[in-house]
Protein backbone atom coordinates (compact mmCIF):
# COMPACT_ATOMS: atom_id res chain seq x y z
CA UNK A 1 0.00 0.00 0.00
CA UNK A 2 1.32 3.68 -1.16
CA UNK A 3 2.28 5.95 2.53
CA UNK A 4 1.25 9.62 1.54
CA UNK A 5 4.38 10.71 0.57
CA UNK A 6 4.54 8.07 -2.16
CA UNK A 7 1.13 9.37 -3.30
CA UNK A 8 2.00 12.89 -3.02
CA UNK A 9 4.67 11.75 -5.20
CA UNK A 10 2.52 10.39 -7.54
CA UNK A 11 0.72 13.14 -7.95
CA UNK A 12 3.53 15.36 -8.65
CA UNK A 13 4.74 13.35 -11.13
CA UNK A 14 1.72 13.05 -12.75
CA UNK A 15 1.62 16.79 -13.08
CA UNK A 16 4.78 16.99 -14.24
CA UNK A 17 3.92 14.59 -16.71
CA UNK A 18 1.33 16.78 -17.86
CA UNK A 19 3.34 19.66 -18.05
CA UNK A 20 6.09 18.27 -20.39
CA UNK A 21 3.46 16.98 -22.79
CA UNK A 22 1.83 20.14 -23.26
CA UNK A 23 5.75 21.71 -24.08
CA UNK A 24 5.30 18.74 -26.67
CA UNK A 25 2.48 19.30 -28.17
CA UNK A 26 3.54 22.02 -31.20
CA UNK A 27 6.08 19.87 -31.77
CA UNK A 28 3.64 16.79 -31.83
CA UNK A 29 1.16 18.77 -34.12
CA UNK A 30 4.11 19.20 -36.50
CA UNK A 31 4.73 15.84 -36.66
CA UNK A 32 8.25 16.27 -35.75
CA UNK A 33 9.22 13.96 -32.59
CA UNK A 34 10.76 10.46 -32.75
CA UNK A 35 8.75 7.78 -32.83
CA UNK A 36 9.00 6.67 -29.07
CA UNK A 37 8.16 10.18 -27.55
CA UNK A 38 5.14 10.47 -30.27
CA UNK A 39 3.90 7.16 -28.31
CA UNK A 40 4.46 8.99 -25.43
CA UNK A 41 2.14 12.08 -26.26
CA UNK A 42 -0.76 9.87 -27.35
CA UNK A 43 -0.70 7.31 -24.69
CA UNK A 44 -0.51 10.34 -22.13
CA UNK A 45 -3.77 11.91 -24.34
CA UNK A 46 -5.42 8.61 -23.96
CA UNK A 47 -5.61 8.25 -19.74
CA UNK A 48 -5.88 12.18 -19.44
CA UNK A 49 -8.63 14.10 -19.83
CA UNK A 50 -7.43 17.41 -19.00
CA UNK A 51 -4.36 17.38 -21.51
CA UNK A 52 -7.09 15.97 -24.20
CA UNK A 53 -9.47 18.65 -24.21
CA UNK A 54 -6.50 20.95 -23.95
CA UNK A 55 -4.94 19.45 -28.00
CA UNK A 56 -8.08 19.31 -29.55
CA UNK A 57 -8.83 22.98 -27.80
CA UNK A 58 -5.62 24.16 -29.88
CA UNK A 59 -6.34 22.15 -32.81
CA UNK A 60 -9.66 23.38 -33.16
CA UNK A 61 -8.32 27.07 -32.83
CA UNK A 62 -5.35 26.09 -35.54
CA UNK A 63 -8.17 24.73 -38.06
CA UNK A 64 -10.36 28.35 -37.25
CA UNK A 65 -7.91 30.27 -37.53
CA UNK A 66 -6.32 29.05 -41.15
CA UNK A 67 -10.03 28.39 -42.41
CA UNK A 68 -10.42 32.52 -41.17
CA UNK A 69 -7.64 33.04 -42.68
CA UNK A 70 -8.48 31.87 -46.12
CA UNK A 71 -11.95 33.02 -46.21
CA UNK A 72 -10.07 36.32 -45.44
CA UNK A 73 -7.89 36.03 -48.03
CA UNK A 74 -10.35 34.91 -50.74
CA UNK A 75 -13.23 37.75 -49.63
CA UNK A 76 -10.33 40.58 -49.82
CA UNK A 77 -9.22 38.95 -53.23
CA UNK A 78 -12.14 39.22 -55.00
CA UNK A 79 -13.28 42.69 -53.41
CA UNK A 80 -9.94 44.13 -54.71
CA UNK A 81 -9.82 42.25 -58.00
CA UNK A 82 -13.54 43.18 -58.98
CA UNK A 83 -12.58 46.70 -58.50
CA UNK A 84 -9.93 46.78 -61.26
CA UNK A 85 -11.67 44.51 -63.35
CA UNK A 86 -13.42 47.02 -66.00
CA UNK A 87 -10.43 48.93 -66.50
CA UNK A 88 -7.68 45.94 -66.59
CA UNK A 89 -9.17 43.05 -68.23
CA UNK A 90 -6.52 43.03 -70.67
CA UNK A 91 -3.44 43.79 -68.36
CA UNK A 92 -2.76 40.36 -66.80
CA UNK A 93 0.80 41.58 -65.67
CA UNK A 94 -0.60 44.50 -63.92
CA UNK A 95 -3.52 42.08 -62.37
CA UNK A 96 0.10 39.80 -60.74
CA UNK A 97 1.50 42.98 -59.82
CA UNK A 98 -2.04 43.98 -58.04
CA UNK A 99 -2.53 40.30 -56.48
CA UNK A 100 1.28 40.47 -54.73
CA UNK A 101 0.72 43.87 -53.31
CA UNK A 102 -2.72 42.68 -51.44
CA UNK A 103 -1.05 39.62 -50.64
CA UNK A 104 1.68 41.94 -49.19
CA UNK A 105 -0.62 44.46 -47.33
CA UNK A 106 -2.98 41.05 -45.93
CA UNK A 107 -0.21 39.48 -44.06
CA UNK A 108 1.64 42.18 -43.22
CA UNK A 109 -1.65 43.37 -41.41
CA UNK A 110 -2.27 40.32 -39.73
CA UNK A 111 0.78 39.95 -38.75
CA UNK A 112 0.55 43.48 -36.90
CA UNK A 113 -3.26 42.08 -35.30
CA UNK A 114 -0.84 38.99 -34.29
CA UNK A 115 1.56 41.23 -32.63
CA UNK A 116 -0.90 43.53 -30.72
CA UNK A 117 -3.17 40.92 -29.78
CA UNK A 118 -0.88 38.80 -28.26
CA UNK A 119 1.42 41.41 -26.64
CA UNK A 120 -1.52 43.71 -25.60
CA UNK A 121 0.08 46.33 -27.10
CA UNK A 122 -0.09 49.72 -29.32
CA UNK A 123 1.06 50.60 -32.27
CA UNK A 124 3.19 53.39 -32.87
CA UNK A 125 1.88 56.35 -34.82
CA UNK A 126 4.75 55.86 -37.21
CA UNK A 127 3.83 52.40 -37.60
CA UNK A 128 7.42 51.09 -36.75
CA UNK A 129 6.70 49.41 -33.15
CA UNK A 130 4.48 48.18 -31.04
CA UNK A 131 4.68 48.83 -27.13
CA UNK A 132 2.74 48.47 -23.82
CA UNK A 133 2.56 51.33 -21.54
CA UNK A 134 4.21 50.77 -18.07
CA UNK A 135 2.47 53.54 -16.40
CA UNK A 136 4.82 56.05 -14.66
CA UNK A 137 8.03 54.09 -15.65
CA UNK A 138 7.61 54.79 -19.47
CA UNK A 139 6.70 51.98 -22.25
CA UNK A 140 8.49 48.74 -23.13
CA UNK A 141 8.89 47.95 -26.81
CA UNK A 142 7.18 44.51 -27.47
CA UNK A 143 7.51 44.29 -31.82
CA UNK A 144 9.48 46.17 -34.74
CA UNK A 145 7.60 46.39 -37.58
CA UNK A 146 10.00 48.11 -39.39
CA UNK A 147 13.01 46.48 -42.18
CA UNK A 148 15.43 48.39 -41.47
CA UNK A 149 18.76 46.68 -41.05
CA UNK A 150 20.00 49.28 -38.81
CA UNK A 151 18.56 50.76 -35.83
CA UNK A 152 18.66 52.84 -33.04
CA UNK A 153 15.21 52.22 -30.28
CA UNK A 154 14.06 55.78 -30.18
CA UNK A 155 14.30 57.79 -26.40
CA UNK A 156 10.61 58.41 -26.70
CA UNK A 157 7.95 56.87 -28.67
CA UNK A 158 4.39 58.69 -28.77
CA UNK A 159 5.36 61.15 -26.26
CA UNK A 160 6.42 58.52 -24.11
CA UNK A 161 9.93 57.56 -22.60
CA UNK A 162 10.95 53.86 -23.88
CA UNK A 163 12.30 52.41 -20.92
CA UNK A 164 12.78 48.63 -21.68
CA UNK A 165 12.55 45.73 -24.45
CA UNK A 166 10.24 43.08 -24.08
CA UNK A 167 10.10 39.14 -24.79
CA UNK A 168 10.59 38.68 -28.44
CA UNK A 169 11.04 42.43 -29.23
CA UNK A 170 13.09 41.93 -32.04
CA UNK A 171 13.34 38.49 -32.35
CA UNK A 172 13.99 35.91 -35.19
CA UNK A 173 14.58 38.85 -37.55
CA UNK A 174 18.18 37.96 -39.48
CA UNK A 175 18.00 41.51 -41.44
CA UNK A 176 18.49 43.39 -38.44
CA UNK A 177 22.47 43.86 -38.39
CA UNK A 178 22.48 46.49 -35.76
CA UNK A 179 21.16 47.90 -32.91
CA UNK A 180 21.72 50.26 -30.49
CA UNK A 181 19.65 51.01 -27.03
CA UNK A 182 18.83 54.02 -26.27
CA UNK A 183 19.60 56.16 -23.36
CA UNK A 184 16.69 55.77 -21.03
CA UNK A 185 16.49 51.85 -21.50
CA UNK A 186 16.94 50.22 -18.26
CA UNK A 187 15.61 46.73 -18.50
CA UNK A 188 15.82 44.24 -21.84
CA UNK A 189 14.03 40.98 -21.31
CA UNK A 190 16.46 38.04 -22.09
CA UNK A 191 14.57 36.59 -25.10
CA UNK A 192 14.41 40.31 -26.72
CA UNK A 193 16.92 38.98 -29.47
CA UNK A 194 16.59 36.00 -30.04
CA UNK A 195 17.81 33.90 -33.10
CA UNK A 196 19.04 37.29 -34.79
CA UNK A 197 21.97 35.92 -36.10
CA UNK A 198 23.16 38.79 -37.80
CA UNK A 199 23.28 41.60 -35.24
CA UNK A 200 25.31 43.56 -33.26
CA UNK A 201 23.95 45.15 -30.25
CA UNK A 202 25.56 48.20 -29.45
CA UNK A 203 24.53 51.09 -26.38
CA UNK A 204 24.14 54.58 -26.66
CA UNK A 205 26.96 56.71 -24.53
CA UNK A 206 24.52 57.94 -22.32
CA UNK A 207 22.99 55.03 -21.38
CA UNK A 208 23.42 54.65 -17.63
CA UNK A 209 22.53 50.63 -17.29
CA UNK A 210 24.04 48.79 -19.84
CA UNK A 211 28.00 48.54 -21.69
CA UNK A 212 29.18 46.64 -24.33
CA UNK A 213 32.53 44.73 -24.41
CA UNK A 214 33.81 43.66 -27.33
CA UNK A 215 30.54 42.94 -28.57
CA UNK A 216 28.99 41.55 -25.23
CA UNK A 217 26.06 43.35 -23.33
CA UNK A 218 26.41 43.96 -19.91
CA UNK A 219 24.60 45.56 -17.00
CA UNK A 220 26.47 48.95 -16.71
CA UNK A 221 28.62 47.99 -13.72
CA UNK A 222 29.85 44.39 -15.39
CA UNK A 223 28.57 42.25 -12.99
CA UNK A 224 25.90 40.55 -15.35
CA UNK A 225 26.76 39.10 -19.13
CA UNK A 226 23.16 40.20 -20.48
CA UNK A 227 23.75 38.86 -24.19
CA UNK A 228 26.21 37.13 -26.22
CA UNK A 229 26.03 37.83 -30.12
CA UNK A 230 25.32 34.74 -31.99
CA UNK A 231 26.84 37.19 -34.97
CA UNK A 232 30.10 36.14 -33.69
CA UNK A 233 32.32 33.30 -34.77
CA UNK A 234 34.37 32.84 -31.79
CA UNK A 235 34.89 29.10 -30.92
CA UNK A 236 35.59 30.13 -27.26
CA UNK A 237 34.80 32.53 -24.74
CA UNK A 238 36.39 33.71 -21.20
CA UNK A 239 33.77 35.54 -18.81
CA UNK A 240 35.34 38.06 -17.60
CA UNK A 241 36.08 37.82 -13.90
CA UNK A 242 34.14 39.96 -11.84
CA UNK A 243 30.63 38.47 -13.19
CA UNK A 244 28.42 37.78 -10.47
CA UNK A 245 25.10 36.55 -12.65
CA UNK A 246 24.75 34.89 -16.32
CA UNK A 247 20.82 35.86 -17.07
CA UNK A 248 18.67 33.83 -19.03
CA UNK A 249 19.28 33.36 -22.79
CA UNK A 250 22.68 35.07 -22.53
CA UNK A 251 24.38 32.36 -25.11
CA UNK A 252 21.16 30.70 -26.27
CA UNK A 253 21.29 29.49 -29.79
CA UNK A 254 25.04 30.28 -30.31
CA UNK A 255 26.66 27.68 -33.06
CA UNK A 256 30.13 28.69 -32.92
CA UNK A 257 31.19 28.36 -29.13
CA UNK A 258 33.17 25.17 -28.42
CA UNK A 259 34.78 26.35 -25.14
CA UNK A 260 33.36 28.81 -22.68
CA UNK A 261 35.07 29.57 -19.24
CA UNK A 262 33.15 30.45 -16.53
CA UNK A 263 35.10 32.54 -13.58
CA UNK A 264 34.49 31.78 -10.05
CA UNK A 265 32.79 35.08 -9.65
CA UNK A 266 29.73 34.11 -11.18
CA UNK A 267 27.66 32.70 -8.30
CA UNK A 268 24.01 32.26 -11.02
CA UNK A 269 23.09 31.13 -14.47
CA UNK A 270 19.78 31.90 -15.73
CA UNK A 271 17.10 29.51 -17.06
CA UNK A 272 18.09 28.44 -20.79
CA UNK A 273 21.56 30.67 -20.59
CA UNK A 274 23.43 28.11 -22.78
CA UNK A 275 20.72 25.96 -24.38
CA UNK A 276 21.38 24.90 -27.92
CA UNK A 277 24.75 25.82 -28.05
CA UNK A 278 25.64 23.09 -30.59
CA UNK A 279 28.93 23.31 -31.25
CA UNK A 280 29.99 23.40 -27.12
CA UNK A 281 31.92 20.47 -25.92
CA UNK A 282 32.88 21.45 -22.47
CA UNK A 283 32.42 23.22 -19.82
CA UNK A 284 33.23 23.47 -16.02
CA UNK A 285 30.49 25.21 -13.31
CA UNK A 286 31.81 27.64 -10.65
CA UNK A 287 31.76 26.27 -7.29
CA UNK A 288 28.98 28.85 -6.02
CA UNK A 289 26.24 27.28 -8.17
CA UNK A 290 23.52 26.32 -5.98
CA UNK A 291 21.18 25.09 -8.64
CA UNK A 292 20.73 24.82 -12.20
CA UNK A 293 18.52 26.17 -13.22
CA UNK A 294 15.65 24.99 -15.78
CA UNK A 295 17.07 24.12 -19.53
CA UNK A 296 20.28 25.58 -18.80
CA UNK A 297 22.48 23.04 -21.27
CA UNK A 298 19.15 21.68 -23.27
CA UNK A 299 20.10 20.99 -26.67
CA UNK A 300 24.07 21.16 -26.42
CA UNK A 301 24.32 18.17 -28.61
CA UNK A 302 27.99 18.06 -28.73
CA UNK A 303 28.61 18.58 -24.76
CA UNK A 304 30.34 15.59 -23.80
CA UNK A 305 32.04 16.79 -20.44
CA UNK A 306 31.29 18.96 -17.45
CA UNK A 307 32.28 19.25 -13.76
CA UNK A 308 29.16 19.55 -11.88
CA UNK A 309 30.00 22.25 -8.79
CA UNK A 310 30.49 20.67 -5.11
CA UNK A 311 27.85 23.15 -3.30
CA UNK A 312 24.97 22.04 -5.98
CA UNK A 313 21.76 21.31 -4.28
CA UNK A 314 19.18 20.78 -7.72
CA UNK A 315 19.13 20.05 -10.90
CA UNK A 316 16.28 21.82 -12.98
CA UNK A 317 13.45 20.65 -15.26
CA UNK A 318 15.42 19.86 -19.05
CA UNK A 319 18.71 20.97 -17.59
CA UNK A 320 20.86 18.88 -19.71
CA UNK A 321 17.65 17.72 -21.93
CA UNK A 322 18.95 17.00 -25.61
CA UNK A 323 23.03 16.44 -24.49
CA UNK A 324 23.09 13.44 -26.59
CA UNK A 325 27.01 12.81 -26.20
CA UNK A 326 26.91 13.35 -22.57
CA UNK A 327 28.15 9.74 -21.75
CA UNK A 328 28.98 9.80 -17.83
CA UNK A 329 28.14 12.11 -14.94
CA UNK A 330 28.78 12.69 -11.14
CA UNK A 331 26.41 14.66 -9.34
CA UNK A 332 28.42 15.50 -6.43
CA UNK A 333 27.31 15.01 -2.50
CA UNK A 334 25.05 17.67 -0.67
CA UNK A 335 23.12 17.43 -4.44
CA UNK A 336 19.26 16.55 -3.45
CA UNK A 337 16.53 16.75 -6.20
CA UNK A 338 16.95 16.19 -9.66
CA UNK A 339 13.88 17.71 -11.82
CA UNK A 340 11.92 16.06 -14.98
CA UNK A 341 13.30 15.60 -18.16
CA UNK A 342 16.58 16.93 -16.49
CA UNK A 343 18.28 14.49 -18.48
CA UNK A 344 16.18 13.59 -21.12
CA UNK A 345 16.70 12.27 -24.03
CA UNK A 346 20.24 12.41 -23.54
CA UNK A 347 21.16 8.85 -25.79
CA UNK A 348 24.44 8.31 -24.65
CA UNK A 349 24.14 8.51 -21.35
CA UNK A 350 25.56 5.34 -19.74
CA UNK A 351 26.77 6.18 -15.93
CA UNK A 352 25.36 8.14 -13.29
CA UNK A 353 26.82 8.54 -9.84
CA UNK A 354 24.14 9.81 -7.66
CA UNK A 355 25.16 10.64 -3.96
CA UNK A 356 23.51 9.60 -0.51
CA UNK A 357 22.10 12.96 0.07
CA UNK A 358 19.64 12.33 -3.10
CA UNK A 359 15.95 12.86 -2.13
CA UNK A 360 13.84 13.57 -5.17
CA UNK A 361 14.38 11.97 -8.46
CA UNK A 362 11.71 12.66 -11.37
CA UNK A 363 10.16 9.64 -12.76
CA UNK A 364 10.89 11.42 -16.35
CA UNK A 365 14.40 12.95 -15.34
CA UNK A 366 16.31 10.08 -17.52
CA UNK A 367 13.37 9.47 -20.07
CA UNK A 368 14.57 7.93 -23.08
CA UNK A 369 18.01 8.17 -22.23
CA UNK A 370 20.47 5.22 -23.27
CA UNK A 371 19.30 1.25 -22.89
CA UNK A 372 22.54 0.82 -20.89
CA UNK A 373 22.28 3.58 -18.27
CA UNK A 374 23.79 2.35 -15.26
CA UNK A 375 23.28 4.35 -11.95
CA UNK A 376 25.84 4.49 -9.24
CA UNK A 377 24.75 4.40 -5.91
CA UNK A 378 24.61 3.06 -2.01
CA UNK A 379 22.25 0.17 -1.90
CA UNK A 380 19.88 1.80 1.04
CA UNK A 381 19.34 4.93 -0.39
CA UNK A 382 17.31 6.69 -2.64
CA UNK A 383 18.96 6.70 -5.71
CA UNK A 384 19.05 2.74 -5.10
CA UNK A 385 14.62 2.84 -4.79
CA UNK A 386 14.36 4.81 -7.73
CA UNK A 387 16.74 3.28 -10.20
CA UNK A 388 14.76 -0.20 -9.11
CA UNK A 389 11.31 1.38 -9.53
CA UNK A 390 11.89 2.36 -13.16
CA UNK A 391 14.00 -0.77 -13.80
CA UNK A 392 17.62 1.35 -14.32
CA UNK A 393 20.32 -1.09 -13.57
CA UNK A 394 22.27 -0.26 -10.25
CA UNK A 395 25.99 -0.47 -9.17
CA UNK A 396 27.55 -0.25 -5.71
CA UNK A 397 29.96 2.98 -5.67
CA UNK A 398 32.01 -0.11 -3.00
CA UNK A 399 31.81 -2.84 -5.68
CA UNK A 400 33.05 -0.55 -8.43
CA UNK A 401 36.03 0.52 -6.70
CA UNK A 402 37.05 -3.32 -6.05
CA UNK A 403 36.47 -3.01 -2.18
Amino acid sequence: MKTEPDVQRTVTDRETECSILQDLMPLYQDDVLSEKTRKFVEKHLDTCDGCREKYNAVSRETVECLADSKENIEELSRKSFRKFTGRLKRQKIIYAVIAVIIAFLLFTGIYRFIIVSNNKARISKDGMYTYTDLGADGIMVTGYLGNEAVITIPETIDGHRVTGIGSGGFSYNDQLTEVTISKYINRINPASFDRCENLEIKVDPENRFFEVVDKVLFTEDLTKLVLYPLSGADESYIVPDGVTEIEEYAFYGNLHLKEISIPESVEKIGGNAFAYCRALEEISIPSRIINISDHTFAGCGKLRSIILPEKLKVIGYGAFMGCTQLEELQIPDGTFEIGSMAFGMCSSLQRVTVPDSMTSISSSAFYECSSSLTITCSPESYAAGYAEENNIPCTNPEEKDGH
